[in-house]
């Protein structure tokens, strides 16, 4: 197939399996091998799946980056979001729609799934005064933490000057770590968010509550938003609403 859907879980569910596109990945933690459904098989052998209670949703996305990275689209949703393709136009807000039957509307948002490769599309994004000091707001044990990734991530990438004005000043945060886009964008996200994450993993603090634990996915949903503004001269950047299943 020319595209993919991952859906990330982290639970087995009850919930009705899904077909290709959208393979279902499941990450337990600490098991270190990952468990998944219908179209699932033992060839995802590198995984980071014992850290999935810092790396959430991501654990699925590393599983296809570093075993099965075939494919023209790659995105990434969650067994209870997805992006709404089928909106007609961009939709600068959260989209909060009760759908119990997420089979048919897999089907129904296959339809819509973008084909074209120079184009990159995300959850439309929410408004905040800073995208630092909602940080701040909603993670306060992290702070320092996030903080300290600026200067990781500038080492890393010697072309990006201070990262922490960005921000400040941003107030466009692009949440839940979801996202469709070619395999060459996809690829670049990839690099530069896991060998972030994975050089912090280091020094990562060891006190913290089991929320707070979900670390990676908190600052991956923020430098989603930096990667947009890098990318956005070079690709076509499409916000999506996200339909959300209780």
């Amino acid at each position: 197939m020319d595209f993919l859907y991952i859906v990330a879980s982290h639970k087995n569910s009850e919930l009705d399996s899904l077909d290709l596109p959208f393979l279902e990945i499941c990450n337990f933690s600490p098991v270190i091998n990952p468990t998944g459904y219908n179209f699932y098989d033992n060839s995802y052998a590198i995984n980071i799946s014992s850290k999935n209670l810092a790396y959430c949703e991501l654990s699925s996305l590393y599983s296809i980056w570093k075993n099965d990275f075939n494919y023209k689209m790659i995105g990434l949703g969650h067994y209870r979001r997805f992006l709404d393709f089928s909106a007609k136009t961009n939709q600068h807000h959260f989209l909060n729609k009760s759908l119990k039957d997420r089979k048919a509307i897999s089907k129904h948002l296959e339809k819509y799934m973008p084909v074209l490769e120079n184009a990159f599309y995300a959850a439309s994004p929410i408004n905040v005064d800073s995208i630092l000091d909602n940080f701040k707001l909603h993670h306060p044990q992290l702070y320092d933490f996030f903080e300290y990734s600026f200067d990781v991530f500038e080492k890393q990438n010697p072309n990006i000057f201070n990262i922490k004005n960005f921000f400040k000043n941003s107030g466009q945060l692009s949440i839940c770590n979801m996202f469709y886009g070619s395999k060459d964008i996809v690829d670049q996200w990839c690099n530069q968010i896991f060998n972030l994450l994975f050089e912090l993993e280091k020094n990562a603090p060891t006190d913290l509550d089991h929320y707070q634990s979900r670390w990676a996915g908190f600052f991956a949903e923020r430098y989603m938003s930096f990667f947009i503004s890098q990318i956005s001269n070079k690709v076509s950047v499409t916000y999506k609403p996200i339909i959300y299943f209780e």
